[in-house]
């Protein structure tokens, strides 16, 4: 059986930190299972996702400041090119 930790989208996203960063544009098919994300445009417009349209909402609260962070309710959110991750 294999294990699967609870951090474990956490180090599949950060071994490919790095090619999401150097990509020319963005490429979804390197964000590992079972990430989730949204790639907002400069004027804050979603460009890609594959977030449930509550999620985009909760993440674009978070990205405005709605949220405090400490609280849980987020595990993770990186800014890289304008996406949150």
């Amino acid at each position: 059986m294999k294990r699967i930790y609870a951090n474990y989208a956490e180090q599949a996203l950060q071994k490919v930190e790095n090619q999401l960063i150097q990509s020319e544009s963005f490429d979804q098919s390197l964000i590992p299972f079972p990430c989730i994300y949204v790639l907002y445009s400069k004027t804050g417009d979603v460009q890609n996702s594959n977030m449930r349209e509550d999620e985009i909402s909760h993440a674009k609260e978070y990205l405005s400041g709605k949220f405090n962070t400490l609280n849980g309710e987020y595990s993770l959110f990186n800014a890289v090119m304008g996406a949150a991750l």
